[in-house]
């Protein structure tokens, strides 16, 4: 995701917790006022520690997938 969508989700969630907390135009209520207010945390930390997450869990998957066998190869038995 590159600094320009970045750009335009924060917007978007700024945007919209205008909306959700009834704060109109014309009440001026700045970003930084409002994250501020609310204790907000900006999109781009978010996004890397959710990206983050997504990568390690992604790494234990192939590890497990790795350990199991092939498909189409019969199962060890021992004995008759």
């Amino acid at each position: 995701m590159d600094l320009a969508d970045v750009d335009r989700l924060q917007a978007f969630h700024m945007r919209s917790l205008h909306l959700i907390l009834g704060i109109c135009w014309f009440d001026y209520v700045a970003n930084a006022e409002l994250k501020d207010r609310i204790h907000l945390v900006d999109m781009e930390p978010r996004i890397q520690r959710r990206r983050l997450a997504l990568f390690r869990h992604m790494t234990r998957m192939q590890s497990w997938v790795a350990a199991q066998r092939p498909h189409g190869q019969p199962r060890a038995t021992w004995g008759g």
